[in-house]
C-alpha cells in the first residue's frame, strides 16, 4: 500500500517526505488537486484518478472519492474552470464505470461499513453523482469538453448494463435527458444528442433483462417512446448546432433503436425532418444514415422501406448542395447494400453522380464503383454477367465510365483505376474485356504516375486476359524504362506473368532486354523485385528453360562492365541463388508424394531433379563460391549467406555440392578479414552441425 502511495506522490515544497509517505492515495489526489495552483500538477493529480481507485477499492470510491469530486467541481465558483482541467476530468470520468457498480453485499474486516443495502445505496448515489457532474460538464462550451462528456457517459452506461441492482435508474437517465433537451443554452442540448443512443441502448438491455410483467414491459415502451421524442424535439430545433449533433448521432440512434421492436412511427419524422433540413451541413450527415434508416425499414415496415429510403436518396443526388451529393457519393456503396433490391434504379442515380459537375462530387462517386458493381454484377439475381454480357442494372454506369477515364481531375481517374482494377478479377473475363479493357489500357498510360501505379498494383491479377489485350502488353513494354522508379518497380513484378501467359519466346524477344536492365536499375527496390521475378521465372518456364537462357546471361553479365558496381554482383548473386531456392521449394512441396511427378510446361520435373536440374545447381554452386573471392566484403558476405541458405536445406541429403559448400565455408572462417562475412559462414556451420 505504502508502494502504491510512493508511486502517486508529487513534490510538495509544504509537505515533508516523512508526512506524504503516511498519506493515503485518495489524501494525495486531494492534496495536489486542490492545494496547487499550478495546472501541470493539478492535471497530473487528474489523470491518476482511475488508478487512485483502484487503489482504494469500489467501496471507498463511492463513499467518499465521488462526494470529493461533486463538491470540487459543481460549484459555482468551479464552473470557470481551465479547459484543460475539465477535460482531463470528463475522460477520468468515463473510466471510474467499474467501481460504481454494486460491490459484495457482505462486509469485510477492513471495511464493515460496505455490507448489505448500504452498499446498494452508496453504489445508486455514486452513479447519479457521476451523472450530475457529466451533466453540468454538458454545459461547457469548448466543444473538446463536451465530446469527452459524451464518450465518458457512453463507458459509463457501459457499465451500468452489467450492473442490475434493483434501483430505477431508468428515471434518473429519464430526467436527465429532459433538462437536457429543455436547457436554454445549447452546449448541453448539443451532447443530449449524443448520449442518446446510449440511453436507449441501456433502457433496452435493463428492459430485456430485468423486466417480466406486461405492465414493466409497457412502461419501458414508454420510456423508449420518451427517448424518442427528445430526440424529435432536438431534431427541430432553431440551433442549427443542436440538429447537426443530431444528425451525426442519428445512424447510431436508428441501429439502437433496431434492437427492439417497431417504433417507425416515432424514427421516420426524425429521419424526415433532418434530411430535408435547411442546412446542408446538417443534410448530409443525416444522408449518410440511410443505409442504416434502409435496414431498420426493411426490418420493421417494408411499405415504408421502398418509399422512404430511396426518395431521400433521389432527393440527395439532386441536392442543390454539391456537399451533399458529395455526401451520398462516399455513401453510395453502403446505400446500394441496403437497397440492392433496387439496384437498376440506384444505378441509374449513381450514374447522375459521376456525371456531376463538381469534381470533387465525382472523385468521391467513383470510389465506391467496386461495391456497386458487386452488387450490380455479382450479386443481382437478375445479372447476366456470367454469361459474358453486360447486365441490365448496370448499364447505366458502364455509359458513363468512357467519360470518366477522359476527365481532366487526376483523383477522379486515379479512383476510377483503383476502383476497376480491385473489382474486374471477381468479375467474368468476357464482361471486363467487353467494359473495362480500354478504360484499363488508357489509364496505364496516364500522364500521372499515381494513375498507372493503381493499374500496376492490382495487373497481375489481371494477367490470364493479357493474350487478350495486346495495347496493355504495348504499354507495359514501354514502361519499363519509365523515370518513376514506382512504375519500373511493377514492371519487374509483372515479367514473369507476362511470360507465363504470353509464352517464352515472347519474353525471349521483348522482354529480356528489360529484366537485364532492372538489374542495373539504380533503386534497390527495383533491384530486389528483379530478384523475386527471377524465381518466379524458373517456376513458370523451369530450370531447364533458366540453365539455357537465363544464367548464361547472368554470368555474362556479372564480367561485364556493368558488373562493375559492387550492388549490380550483389543482385546477380541474388538472382543465380533465388534459382536454387527455387528449386528446393519444388523438392519439398513434392517429397510427400508417392510415385508422383510434377511437370511444366516444358516437360521439366517439378519434384524430382533432373540432370539439366543438377547441371544449373552445379553452375550456381560455382558462380556462389567465386563470390567468395570477391574484393567487396558486402559480394562476398551476400554469397555465404546464400551458400550457408543451400547447405542448410540440402543438409539432409550429404551431396557432394554440400560437402563443397561446407568445406568452402569453413576455409572462408579462417582466411577471410571481414568479421560479418565470417559471422554468416559460422552462423551456416553451426546450423549444420546442430
Amino acid at each position: 500500500h505504502n508502494n502504491n502511495n510512493m508511486s502517486l506522490r508529487p513534490t510538495y515544497p509544504s509537505h515533508t517526505q516523512e508526512e506524504l509517505s503516511t498519506m493515503e492515495a485518495l489524501d494525495l489526489l486531494k492534496t495536489q488537486v486542490t492545494r496547487t495552483n499550478a495546472l501541470e500538477s493539478r492535471l497530473e493529480g487528474l489523470n491518476k484518478l482511475e488508478l487512485v481507485a483502484t487503489v482504494i477499492g469500489a467501496n471507498l470510491v463511492q463513499r467518499d472519492m465521488v462526494p470529493w469530486l461533486l463538491s470540487q467541481f459543481l460549484t459555482t465558483d468551479k464552473s470557470v474552470d481551465e479547459d484543460e482541467i475539465l477535460l482531463c476530468l470528463a475522460n477520468q470520468l468515463g473510466k471510474l464505470g467499474p467501481f460504481l457498480g454494486n460491490t459484495s453485499n457482505k462486509g469485510t474486516e477492513d471495511d464493515p461499513l460496505a455490507a448489505g443495502s448500504d452498499n446498494k445505496n452508496h453504489a445508486a448515489t455514486a452513479f447519479g453523482s457521476v451523472l450530475q457532474l457529466l451533466e453540468h460538464l454538458c454545459g461547457i462550451e469548448e466543444t473538446v469538453v463536451r465530446d469527452a462528456t459524451v464518450r465518458a457517459v457512453h463507458n459509463l452506461l457501459h457499465y451500468y448494463n452489467s450492473s442490475s441492482s434493483g434501483e430505477d435508474y431508468d428515471v434518473v437517465l429519464i430526467n436527465m435527458c429532459k433538462r437536457m433537451v429543455s436547457s436554454d443554452w445549447f452546449p448541453q442540448k448539443v451532447c443530449a444528442a449524443g448520449i442518446f443512443p446510449a440511453i436507449l441502448r441501456t433502457i433496452s438491455s435493463t428492459s430485456t433483462s430485468t423486466t417480466t410483467s406486461t405492465t414493466d414491459m409497457a412502461g419501458n415502451k414508454g420510456k423508449h417512446h420518451q427517448v424518442r421524442q427528445f430526440l424529435h424535439t432536438l431534431s427541430l430545433d432553431e440551433n442549427p448546432l443542436v440538429r447537426r449533433s443530431c444528425a451525426k448521432h442519428l445512424a447510431a440512434f436508428i441501429e439502437t433503436c433496431s434492437l427492439g421492436e417497431e417504433y417507425h412511427e416515432d424514427v421516420l419524422p426524425i429521419y424526415r425532418a433532418l434530411v430535408s433540413d435547411e442546412s446542408d451541413t446538417v443534410r448530409l450527415l443525416a444522408i449518410a444514415a440511410t443505409p442504416q434508416m434502409s435496414s431498420y425499414l426493411k426490418t420493421n415496415n417494408p411499405n415504408f422501406y421502398n418509399q422512404e429510403a430511396l426518395q431521400v436518396v433521389r432527393g440527395a443526388v439532386s441536392d442543390g448542395s454539391w456537399r451533399v451529393r458529395d455526401a451520398v457519393g462516399k455513401a453510395f456503396g453502403d446505400i446500394v447494400q441496403a437497397l440492392a433490391p433496387h439496384v437498376t434504379y440506384l444505378c441509374t442515380l449513381y450514374a447522375t453522380l459521376l456525371s456531376d459537375a463538381e469534381a470533387e462530387v465525382r472523385a468521391s462517386s467513383v470510389g465506391c464503383l467496386g461495391a456497386v458493381s458487386r452488387v450490380a454484377c455479382i450479386n443481382n439475381s437478375n445479372s447476366n454477367v456470367n454469361a459474358g454480357t453486360n447486365s441490365n442494372s448496370y448499364a447505366p454506369v458502364a455509359a458513363v465510365l468512357p467519360k470518366l477515364m477522359d476527365d481532366t481531375i487526376m483523383e477522379v481517374r486515379r479512383n476510377l483505376a483503383r476502383e476497376v482494377m480491385d473489382v474486374a478479377p471477381d468479375l467474368d473475363r468476357a464482361f471486363v474485356l467487353g467494359t473495362y479493357k480500354s478504360i484499363i489500357e488508357q489509364l496505364l498510360t496516364d500522364e500521372f504516375p499515381e494513375v498507372q501505379l493503381a493499374v500496376l498494383t492490382n495487373l497481375p491479377a489481371l494477367a490470364p486476359l493479357l493474350p487478350n489485350t495486346p495495347t496493355l502488353v504495348s504499354s507495359l513494354l514501354s514502361m519499363t524504362s519509365a523515370s518513376n522508379w514506382r512504375v519500373r518497380l511493377n514492371c519487374a513484378l509483372m515479367l514473369s506473368s507476362l511470360c507465363e501467359y504470353l509464352g517464352e519466346r515472347f519474353y525471349l524477344e521483348n522482354l529480356a532486354g528489360a529484366f537485364y536492365a532492372f538489374l542495373l536499375d539504380p533503386v534497390a527496390e527495383v533491384r530486389v523485385a528483379v530478384i523475386t521475378a527471377s524465381t518466379n521465372l524458373a517456376k513458370v518456364c523451369g530450370l531447364t528453360w533458366c540453365n539455357q537462357h537465363l544464367l548464361p546471361n547472368l554470368f555474362k553479365l556479372y564480367k561485364n562492365p556493368g558488373g562493375e558496381c559492387y550492388l549490380t554482383r550483389v543482385t546477380i548473386l541474388r538472382c543465380a541463388a533465388a534459382l536454387i531456392v527455387s528449386n528446393q521449394t519444388a523438392t519439398t512441396s513434392s517429397s510427400g508424394e508417392d510415385n508422383a511427378e510434377l511437370h511444366d510446361s516444358n516437360g521439366n520435373s517439378g519434384g524430382i531433379a533432373t540432370e539439366s536440374d543438377a547441371e544449373l545447381i552445379d553452375k550456381v554452386l560455382t558462380f556462389l563460391l567465386a563470390g567468395l573471392e570477391d574484393k567487396v566484403a558486402n559480394v562476398r558476405m551476400v554469397a555465404a549467406r546464400s551458400l550457408g541458405d543451400y547447405i542448410i536445406a540440402e543438409q539432409q541429403s550429404k551431396t557432394s555440392g554440400y560437402m563443397r559448400v561446407l568445406d568452402a565455408l569453413n576455409a572462408q572462417v579462417t582466411d577471410d578479414e571481414d568479421e560479418d562475412c565470417k559471422f554468416y559462414c559460422q552462423l551456416a556451420i553451426n546450423a549444420t552441425a546442430a
